[in-house]
């Protein structure tokens, strides 16, 4: 750790199912947040997902309601998809397109990625200080408006989702800074 942080916080900011941040601070002085994914996540997951794929082939074999529902498919949809949640390097890949697609857009900031500092199984990003979208009693403190924050925030979903064809699938209080 000591060879690439110029500081790291060992107590988590944040932690989630897959992983947990971290502070570190970078030799260039920026501040940084680390996410590093869960040791045995990936294992775990693949376990999980062979028991999804065997329950939802015994349902499909004696549950013929549940056919019209195609269950394998279903689990097969989730498991690309959180295949996908466990590469960090593709969540910053992700990353450097919303910075690109919203340059022009002062309302919204995605912090830089570190790519030096990123693999698969750690993510290294600019650290963003600000209000948590859930901290309304803070924000009413600054003089912010829920109003404009929602008018906002309802502008860039749009923006994504119907000018850019993207979509942030993870827009929680701790992924969201005022």
């Amino acid at each position: 750790i000591s060879e690439l942080f110029a500081t790291f916080e060992r107590a988590p900011l944040a932690a989630g199912s897959l992983g947990q941040v971290h502070r570190a601070t970078h030799f260039d002085g920026t501040p940084l947040a680390v996410k590093i994914r869960r040791p045995g996540a990936v294992r775990s997951v693949e376990r999980d997902l062979s028991l999804m794929h065997e329950i939802a082939v015994l349902i499909e074999r004696h549950i013929a309601e549940a056919r019209i529902f195609d269950p394998v498919g279903l689990v097969n949809h989730f498991a690309r998809s959180i295949r996908r949640e466990l590469n960090f390097a593709r969540e910053g890949r992700t990353m450097d397109e919303f910075r690109r697609l919203f340059r022009q857009d002062a309302t919204l900031y995605v912090p830089h990625v570190f790519w030096e500092l990123t693999t698969d199984a750690v993510l290294t990003m600019e650290f963003i200080d600000g209000l948590r979208i859930d901290e309304t009693e803070a924000q009413a403190a600054c003089g912010l408006s829920p109003a404009d924050l929602a008018a906002n925030g309802a502008r860039i979903f749009m923006k994504q989702a119907f000018e850019f064809g993207v979509f942030h699938g993870d827009p929680h209080p701790g992924n969201i800074r005022i």
